[in-house]
């Protein structure tokens, strides 16, 4: 039989207070794990000062799944015995509904509880209705935040501890994910507050790269931020835009150039080596451009020239051009 995770704690604690007199409470608790997914925690209690109250107290809890969990719990404190029962859902991560329903007894008193939530991305919205001796009441909770940086204003979730705002440099849609769990996409701005940041820890950033325009090009796919406490940090991703497209090209005869040939744009100083069926990317292109394509042969060096007219497509797609004619230069 494999060992059962347990856990014992006792504490002792003395207090003198001028208004609810002098108490001195000693306890003894203990948590374990039973068959297999519930968990069971007990606890005793004794005032050895002036009250000399004994509480007692157990519970079970189960998890079970899509985020369910049910617990119920008895004891009994200052000789009034208590009961109480739960079942609830917490909301996922990436938002949506949750819910909770408890229901109880102490000495002669119910109560009861129903409660609902909703989590965005911009914050939780929780709706209540409560009933104690006999009173019901309702309450209607919301929380989040509003961060102003980097030109822009963000809504999000609460901030507890500490936060990053994410600059893509304008590049709007690109999914942002906080240790590895998606968060959400940069707005049309190309920003994104991230609200549950781990102050003075390294927090690892990411954004999904798949999800970038092809004419876009990316230094790091990774940041880590260590932001201070109650304060927030602005992770950039070095994103640009390139205008490139593969080119096709092709002697006078329409035959492709050889492979290993070398082009050089005459506009930049850069060199693209030729590939097989005569195609190579050139990654810098102008609205004009001039190519000088040279190549070995057994007689000797060969060399050939032409101008390529580029614009970029509206879908940011690469396409091929051509085929374009390089025409022989001689020398």
């Amino acid at each position: 039989m494999g060992s059962v995770p347990a856990s014992v704690s006792a504490t002792y604690v003395g207090v003198d207070d001028p208004y609810s007199g002098r108490s001195r409470i000693g306890s003894l608790a203990y948590s374990s794990t039973i068959a297999s997914r519930v968990s069971m925690a007990a606890s005793v209690y004794h005032d050895f000062g002036g009250t000399r109250n004994t509480g007692v107290f157990v519970a079970l809890s189960m998890p079970f799944g899509g985020n369910m969990n049910a617990s119920v719990s008895g004891g009994f404190d200052q000789h009034s015995p208590m009961v109480n029962a739960s079942l609830s859902r917490t909301p996922d991560y990436e938002g949506g509904f949750g819910w909770q329903l408890q229901g109880g007894r102490q000495d002669t008193n119910t109560i009861g509880l129903g409660q609902a939530t909703y989590r965005s991305r911009y914050g939780d919205l929780i709706g209540s209705v409560y009933q104690n001796r006999g009173r019901t009441s309702t309450e209607l909770d919301g929380s989040g935040s509003l961060v102003f940086m980097a030109g822009d204003v963000l809504a999000g979730r609460r901030i507890d501890d500490a936060f990053a705002v994410v600059d893509t440099n304008g590049v709007p849609n690109v999914p942002v994910l906080h240790e590895n769990r998606l968060i959400g996409t940069t707005n049309s701005a190309g920003h994104l507050l991230v609200p549950n940041l781990l102050a003075y820890d390294a927090n690892h950033l990411s954004i999904d790269p798949l999800r970038l325009p092809a004419t876009m090009s990316i230094s790091s796919t990774n940041l880590n931020v260590s932001p201070q406490a109650r304060a927030g940090v602005l992770a950039r991703f070095s994103i640009a835009s390139f205008s490139g497209a593969q080119l096709k090209l092709v002697d006078e005869k329409g035959r492709p150039l050889a492979p290993g040939a070398r082009a050089i744009v005459s506009e930049t100083g850069k060199q693209y080596v030729i590939g097989y069926d005569g195609l190579t990317f050139i990654d810098d292109l102008k609205p004009k451009n001039h190519l000088l394509a040279q190549w070995n042969t057994a007689e000797g060096r060969r060399a050939c020239e032409l101008d390529v007219p580029f614009a970029p497509t509206a879908d940011h797609a690469l396409d091929t051009l051509g085929p374009f004619v390089c025409k022989a230069v001689t020398r």
